[in-house]
């Protein structure tokens, strides 16, 4: 767990103690070891943190100025992800290449807000993320200005868009979520009887647009 102090010049410095993985007892001559690192910066009090999240609200309160809030986000977000319709990538951030226009992807564990990346998209907008819940499909909104909660980026070596989330995965054991897109909206323009009014109009989207065979006149 990281141990830190501010010296007289008021810079910062973290000492971390680590340890040999599992079964290794001692290192020999040539032997290297690799490390991947990742920085994050967590709240030591309840009087810190500002935020929604009430589980982490609890957490704070029982365990200030604790290491288990480092190992609590680190044990938590070791993931297991599975996905149909792509490819993971990366667990944590969860990084999902899409290979069909509709992506399911299955998470068990998570903790806090959880980024979740699908690439190799075909179009920046036309969308939509759900939550699979007993079998219905709950929309994620998190608007709080529009469409401010998600993000969308180009990637001009493959010319394909990536679009990112955060996930809610507080007290959720396991969780299914799908990428789909978005329905169609088409413009209908109704004129209405009386003369000289103003036409109607009013959005459909394309599956209500469309007319059934005996409906269908092949002569238009």
């Amino acid at each position: 767990c990281p141990v830190y102090w501010v010296n007289k010049e008021k810079k910062a410095s973290l000492d971390f103690h680590l340890t040999a993985p599992e079964g290794v007892t001692e290192f020999g001559p040539g032997d290297q070891v690799s490390v991947d690192l990742e920085w994050i910066t967590l709240h030591r009090h309840i009087d810190d943190y500002y935020g929604p999240n009430a589980s982490y609200r609890q957490h704070l309160t029982a365990l200030p100025s604790s290491w288990q809030t480092t190992y609590r986000e680190a044990k938590g977000n070791d993931l297991k992800v599975s996905v149909e319709g792509g490819v993971v990538k990366n667990n944590y951030p969860i990084i999902i290449h899409a290979a069909k226009p509709e992506v399911a992807v299955n998470i068990k564990g998570g903790v806090g807000y959880v980024p979740i990346r699908f690439e190799g998209l075909a179009a920046a907008h036309g969308y939509e993320l759900y939550r699979r819940v007993n079998g219905q499909d709950q929309k994620l909104d998190q608007a709080v200005h529009g469409n401010d909660f998600w993000q969308t980026d180009y990637d001009a070596q493959s010319r394909t868009y990536k679009i990112t989330y955060n996930l809610p995965l507080d007290g959720l054991a396991e969780s299914s979520w799908i990428l789909k897109k978005a329905p169609v909206k088409l413009p209908v323009t109704e004129t209405s009887a009386a003369p000289g009014a103003t036409p109607k109009t009013e959005t459909k989207t394309a599956a209500e647009t469309q007319t059934t065979p005996q409906q269908s006149n092949p002569a238009q």
